[in-house]
């Protein structure tokens, strides 16, 4: 495998770890306001369809993080490695 298939891979793993984790923050919310009020905050939807839409973000937000993080691992491998914008820090920090 290509150091960019790689580089291009992990990003994506990273941008679906990031969208897991803000399921996740998002769900420790939700559920501190459905234990405050049931009634309101479940919008009158059965504990079934609850657990539809709970999996259901669940696939999206994974998988739109790692639509992101595959846009992203392609977009820094070509500013880095292509374009060589990695030269930043090295003007910054000449020895």
């Amino acid at each position: 495998m290509t150091m960019r298939k790689l580089y291009i891979a992990f990003f994506t793993l990273l941008g679906a770890m990031v969208g897991f984790l803000t399921h996740g923050l998002l769900e420790i919310f939700y559920i501190q306001f459905i234990l405050s009020d049931y009634e309101t905050f479940t919008f009158g939807l059965s504990w079934r369809a609850i657990m539809f839409l709970h999996g259901s973000f669940v696939v999206m937000l994974t998988a739109g993080g790692a639509h992101v993080g595959y846009l992203e691992g392609k977009y820094w491998w070509h500013a880095i490695y292509e374009k060589g914008r990695h030269g930043f820090f090295k003007r910054i920090f000449k020895r």
